[in-house]
């Protein structure tokens, strides 16, 4: 807070793969090419951090499978200043945990618990996985195999400090259920509001539902059913939903996870003044 007690705004970082995206590479993507140029140019769009991805695209080139590629990742963040908030473990969209053949569900656990060790070597405060469209339990043998997956990860979660995050379908959300079962204590919430206002849903609704649990918020706009487009060209109500953050007391990142545009760098500038423009304290 500031001297006359106003809550300052959150610090606001952006989706790695953004700010200095490979030229094809789908729109979430860890950049192969350019991550160690993007952790350099964080500071000229205004940003304050990164969440850190681990997508199929890059899988393999990804520096979180060796201890010196986490080291290396690590300094170049912190001789530009800026904070690696996340590790978005994406890559479970496409290779959840729960799913495929023993030896395949084996090794994508080992990827996982991986993933883990990495966040807390990148000095990152919280570890996410996204539960998302087909990549939630789909029966009682799948849903079993996901609560034995995360008792397993009680124990590094534990050891390293991490928060778990959860980002769900809106609407959807059985991690409550699933967090009781398999004994995780320390574990949020994301909310996406744009995909919480493409699902006709209100996300201000969804942030005071959250309440202490919410842990993270992605910036995205979208209009009902419609795509991802810059920040005021789509349906939420930006001013709505920072107000809300402001009552619940929300003190977590907020990452833009918004389309590059021709010029990224300039872009990710104008969405962080957008941010300031309708975030309460600062009008």
């Amino acid at each position: 807070m500031d001297a006359g007690g106003a809550r300052s705004m959150n610090r606001i970082g952006i989706m790695q793969g953004r700010l200095i995206p490979d030229p094809g590479a789908p729109l979430q993507a860890f950049p192969v090419q350019g991550w160690r140029q993007e952790l350099a140019e964080l500071r000229s769009a205004g940003l304050d951090g990164i969440e850190w991805v681990v997508t199929e695209y890059g899988l393999e080139e990804n520096p979180v499978w060796n201890d010196a590629g986490v080291a290396q990742a690590r300094r170049l963040a912190a001789d530009q200043g800026v904070a690696i908030f996340s590790l978005c473990f994406d890559w479970f969209q496409q290779a959840p945990t729960f799913r495929g053949t023993a030896g395949e569900a084996r090794r994508r656990r080992e990827r996982l618990f991986r993933c883990v060790a990495a966040a807390a070597g990148l000095g990152a405060r919280a570890f996410l996985i996204p539960l998302l469209g087909q990549a939630v339990p789909a029966d009682p043998v799948e849903e079993s195999a996901w609560v034995d997956c995360l008792s397993a990860l009680t124990v590094p979660l534990r050891e390293t400090g991490l928060l778990l995050l959860i980002e769900s379908d809106p609407g959807a959300d059985r991690t409550a259920d699933w967090m009781r079962r398999a004994g995780v204590v320390h574990w949020g919430e994301v909310c996406d509001l744009g995909n919480w206002t493409a699902a006709g849903l209100d996300p201000v609704k969804g942030i005071a539902a959250a309440g202490g649990r919410l842990g993270e918020i992605h910036l995205k706009d979208r209009r009902p059913g419609g795509p991802n487009v810059p920040l005021g060209a789509g349906a939420v109500d930006f001013s709505a939903c920072f107000e809300q953050l402001v009552r619940s007391g929300f003190s977590g990142p907020m990452i833009l996870e918004t389309p590059p545009g021709i010029e990224p760098i300039r872009s990710a500038g104008q969405f962080r003044e957008f941010v300031e423009r309708h975030w309460p304290c600062l009008k």
